[in-house]
């Protein structure tokens, strides 16, 4: 990414048209699980560099335990794994995953 631009991201869902040239795979809708294989929410939106149409973040929604309530939170699409086509598993060094 260059240094000249900022960075304009867009939500995948906010798109008229599905990019035909989407840099990434839609994941939205699949359940998150830990490094330890736990479910620990879904994947609500993905967003998407405006200029380059690739996938940067992946928007979770993350299940609260304890009566803690959902939260969300953005994670890099480099530190998400695609286990199926259902799940995706975060990896061990995305920060704030339970």
């Amino acid at each position: 990414m260059s240094n000249d631009r900022p960075l304009v991201l867009e939500r995948l869902s906010e798109f008229r048209q599905m990019p035909q040239e989407l840099k990434g795979p839609d994941i939205r809708g699949r359940e998150v699980v830990n490094p330890a294989g736990n479910v620990v929410g879904r994947v609500e939106d993905i967003f998407v560099d405006a200029a380059t149409n690739e996938a940067r973040f992946a928007e979770l929604a993350l299940s609260g335990t304890h009566g803690r309530a959902t939260r969300d939170v953005l994670v890099e699409m480099d530190d998400m794994e695609i286990l199926s086509d259902e799940q995706v598993r975060v990896r061990p060094v995305a920060a704030g995953v339970p």
